[in-house]
């Protein structure tokens, strides 16, 4: 390849060469994504970032690939190419999530169309339910600065509003001067963005894409424990979940409220750490609806999150041990006996 240098600067090695605009049919499968398989087929790992998805089929032949070895990881497409952006809505029916990766995404696009096509990815994601992470230099300057740039602690701010499930940091945490201070920092933002959210306006977004492919029972169940959490002012949601799709649905519907998972996989709670709002317990199983009850009525007085007469809203699907059947919502008062009525 021969190039002729129009603007210099330093070239470090082992980076990836763009050419923005241009379409791809190079196959994803490349030595160097094989080998890397094979590190996550050798371990127990929950999440896996893929760089630079193109389709949904680039995604389905990376799950196939690892569920016939025996592993299944959550995929995280990452979102950085314009080939990503135009095929956004397969790759998220094909992704278990998505991030927003606004390094690559800006070499790729003209900068100045970075921040909407940011915000377009959140707001398609938070329809369909799927957790979306915002990433990339988002507090660059405490790589050697102990502090974020006010224009710094606005992105994170508004990636938060926007409705971004997850916010990242990478260099300032990997090689930069204060990881902690950075983090702390990002967790303050993070909080006292929450404190102004529309929280209505998100589940009414989550609530008209479903209903536009007619709204199933689970769905209807965890917009309806948000919405009467929301107005009883319930101290927490309490989902008991096996596989965690009813957390998960929960979390889609953005609730103000904490989300307590009561899960008996320990690897199914690490992966509903990057939903929104949810706070994975891991359980043992319990024989019948009752202590289920019970159990979530104890967790939320241990925590301190309710005290006695506070109400607190259940959520759990019938049979008991059977994946993707959220059907039961119940409202319970601490501490009061709890019984379970047909």
């Amino acid at each position: 390849v021969h190039c002729r240098v129009t603007t210099g600067g330093i070239m470090k090695p082992n980076k990836a060469v763009t050419a923005p605009g241009n379409t791809t049919t190079v196959d994803y499968f490349t030595p160097e994504t094989v080998e890397a398989l094979k590190f996550v087929e050798s371990s127990d790992i929950d999440f896996i970032g893929l760089s630079y998805v193109r389709d949904g089929e680039d995604l389905r032949r990376v799950r196939i690939h690892l569920e016939q070895a025996g592993k299944t990881p959550q995929l995280v497409a990452k979102i950085e190419i314009q080939q990503a952006v135009n095929n956004l809505n397969e790759i998220l029916s094909e992704s278990d999530a998505v991030m927003v990766a606004r390094g690559d995404l800006g070499v790729e696009l003209p900068f100045e169309q970075v921040p909407s096509v940011q915000k377009r990815i959140i707001r398609i994601a938070n329809e369909i339910g799927k957790p979306v992470i915002t990433a990339t230099q988002m507090m660059e300057s405490m790589v050697e600065q102990p502090s974020p740039t006010r224009a710094e602690v606005t992105d994170v701010y508004n990636a938060v509003r926007d409705g971004t499930d997850a916010i990242m940091l990478s260099a300032e945490t990997s090689v930069g001067k204060f990881p902690y201070r950075a983090v702390t920092a990002m967790t303050r933002i993070a909080k006292r963005a929450e404190r102004y959210l529309e929280y209505p306006m998100f589940a009414a977004r989550r609530r008209n894409a479903a209903a536009k492919g007619g709204v199933p029972v689970d769905d209807a169940i965890a917009d309806a424990a948000v919405a009467t959490a929301a107005s009883l002012n319930a101290k927490a949601i309490v989902a008991f979940t096996e596989s965690g799709s009813t957390a998960g649905r929960v979390a889609a519907y953005r609730p103000s409220k904490p989300l307590l998972a009561l899960i008996t996989d320990i690897a199914n709670g690490s992966k509903l750490a990057l939903r929104w709002g949810v706070i994975p317990v891991v359980v043992k199983d319990y024989p019948d609806i009752q202590n289920m009850f019970t159990a979530g009525s104890d967790l939320a007085l241990e925590t301190k999150i309710g005290r006695k007469g506070d109400v607190i809203v259940a959520v759990v699907g019938l049979p008991i041990g059977v994946p993707g059947t959220t059907n039961l919502l119940r409202v319970i008062t601490l501490p009061e006996p709890i019984t379970h009525k047909d």
